[in-house]
Order: C-alpha cells, then sequence, then structure tokens
C-alpha cells in the first residue's frame, strides 16, 4: 500500500539538505524516499525545463504522476514519511502547489550563510564541470542573462539565496507551526540539539544522533584541478547515462574516487567578490530572523572574510 508525505525538506540548496535527508533516515521512525528529490511539488513551476547545463540531467529522477509519486511512500511501518527537494524553496508558486495536495504536511527548511550558499552553488558546479566561468564574479553577473535563457535554480546564486522569498510564500500557505526552521550554522554548531528539535518537530521519539551521521561526503563541491580532466569525469548527461548502465561497480567506483580527487575545496572567495554579494543580499538575515525566529547572528558581517565552502551540502 501506498501513501503521501507528512514532512518534506524544501531546501534551500546547498545548506545540508542531503546530509539532515540521510541523518533523518536513520531514525526507525522516519522514511525518506529514494530517490532523494522527486521534485514533484515543483515540476507545474518548471523543474522539467530547464536549460542550463545538466539541468537535464538532474531533472531525470523528477516524478511529475500523483500516482507515481505517492508510489514512494509505504503506508505502514513508520510514523511519518518524507522527502527531501531543495529546489521546492526556490522556486516561486511550489509553497501552492503542497498546500493545494497536501494541506496538513510539515515543511523543514534548513538555511545557510546566504552568500555563502551562493560561493558553494558556484564551487559545485564548477567542480562537475558545468559552470565554464572561472571568475566567480563573472558568475554572479551572468546570473540573471542565464535565468532569461532558463537556467535552473542551483544557477541562481543570488536569486536562490534570497531565502525571505521563499519563506513568505510558505508562511502565506501554512501555519508558523508547520514550517520548522533551521540553519547550516546551528546543525554543525549543536548537531544533537539541532536534530532533537527537528525530532520533536516532526512527532517522532528521541532516538540518540550519531553525529557522524552529518559527515559523509554528499554532494562536496570544490573547484576542477584540471579542466580537461573535469569534462571528461563528468560527461554530458546524454554520453553518461548510457556509460552508468553499462559500467560494473567497480568502475562506477572508481569513477567517484577520481571525481572526488579531480577537485580542489578550500578556495577563497574573491573579496570583491564577497563585498557585493554581501550588499546585494544585506536584507536576507534580519528578513528571515523576522519570518522565522531563528538566529542569523553567525551569518557573517561585511567585516569579516569569508571562506570557501566547507562541505555542507
Amino acid at each position: 500500500m501506498t501513501g503521501s508525505p507528512d514532512f518534506l525538506i524544501a531546501g534551500a540548496m546547498r545548506s545540508g539538505t542531503t546530509a539532515l535527508a540521510s541523518a533523518l533516515a536513520e531514525h526507525p521512525q522516519i522514511f525518506m524516499t529514494t530517490p532523494k528529490e522527486p521534485n514533484f511539488f515543483a515540476v507545474p513551476c518548471g523543474a522539467l525545463d530547464f536549460t542550463g547545463p545538466g539541468d537535464q540531467g538532474f531533472a531525470r529522477h523528477n516524478i511529475s504522476d500523483w500516482d507515481s509519486y505517492q508510489e514512494l511512500f509505504p503506508s505502514d511501518g513508520v510514523r511519518v514519511r518524507g522527502e527531501a527537494s531543495a529546489a521546492y524553496l526556490a522556486l516561486p508558486g511550489v509553497a501552492a502547489e503542497i498546500h493545494r495536495r497536501c494541506p496538513d504536511i510539515k515543511v523543514v527548511v534548513i538555511l545557510r550563510d546566504p552568500v555563502e550558499r551562493a560561493f558553494s552553488a558556484w564551487q559545485y558546479l564548477r567542480g562537475n564541470g558545468r559552470e565554464d566561468l572561472r571568475d566567480f564574479r563573472q558568475a554572479l553577473l551572468a546570473e540573471e542573462p542565464r535565468r532569461g535563457r532558463g537556467y535552473g535554480p542551483i544557477w541562481w546564486y543570488a536569486r536562490a539565496s534570497r531565502y525571505q522569498l521563499g519563506l513568505e510564500e510558505y508562511l502565506a500557505m501554512f501555519p508558523a507551526s508547520r514550517v520548522h526552521t533551521l540553519t547550516t550554522e546551528e546543525l554543525r554548531r549543536d548537531p544533537q540539539g539541532a536534530m532533537s528539535r527537528v525530532h520533536q518537530f516532526l512527532g517522532v521519539d528521541g532516538t540518540p544522533f550519531r553525529a557522524s551521521a552529518l559527515d559523509r561526503e554528499v554532494n562536496h563541491s570544490g573547484v576542477p584541478r584540471m579542466e580537461l580532466l573535469t569534462r571528461a569525469l563528468f560527461p554530458s548527461y546524454r554520453l553518461r547515462e548510457p556509460l552508468v548502465r553499462i559500467a560494473p561497480p567497480a568502475v562506477r567506483n572508481l569513477v567517484r574516487r577520481a571525481r572526488a580527487a579531480s577537485r580542489v575545496s578550500g578556495q577563497q572567495m574573491p573579496p570583491e567578490a564577497a563585498s557585493w554579494l554581501r550588499e546585494q543580499l544585506a536584507e536576507v538575515p534580519s528578513a528571515v530572523h523576522r519570518l522565522t525566529g531563528v538566529d542569523t547572528s553567525r551569518w557573517q558581517s561585511p567585516a569579516r572574510p569569508t571562506q570557501a565552502d566547507h562541505g555542507a551540502r
């Protein structure tokens, strides 16, 4: 028998949604879907039609049929069932789609310092061979023209960091008691407390949480060591899919290790890009705090140096 989700992790992208979903999946009373990002509620908002390099490859697991979506969720054996689709926060209109189908659902949102999130998204796309602009400043300037050409939300470096836009939509559709917001910084600083609060929100027992569950290297970002090597290890979707189907597991594991080794992490964000982006996103911390009450004081001020991605995913 099948059912429907009791909760969703709605984003934000590059803020720890995968790590959070993986940690929740270890709880005996929680079921998380496979695939992780079915994007069902985002499909009516354009999630099948994005045109950026690799966007269609990442849409291959999207589910557009309600019956097929329901089949992802077993109707017995667990207390709550959920899924995590990070685009749900960035795309306008998704909250209304969710409410139309599941008006009593609970929504978990995890947010990260908005400037760090933007830089992490650029590093992620660079490390996967999708972003050909080697200068983050140029990539920021290219964002709006790309959006006009239909690039998906992973390319919206500044726009997807304006969390208040998505939060306002969710809080207009759902009571605040059904939306739980936490930050990547909170999860790093106090994983036990943060996970306990999520468990309480979802209505499951306070099962002891293994902090090591958040340490998995998934969706790690970093810039390429060598451009040509990265393009060889991350071919286009049309070429990669047939290769994945015929490659034995040992070869796939070797490719995964080679991909990890092909990236350089710890790159510093250009100071002028950080300063410009902080100015553009200056309203985000106070707006998020006003809407949710979460502590955004650890999101960096313009006076602090902005570090590269440290593995939030």
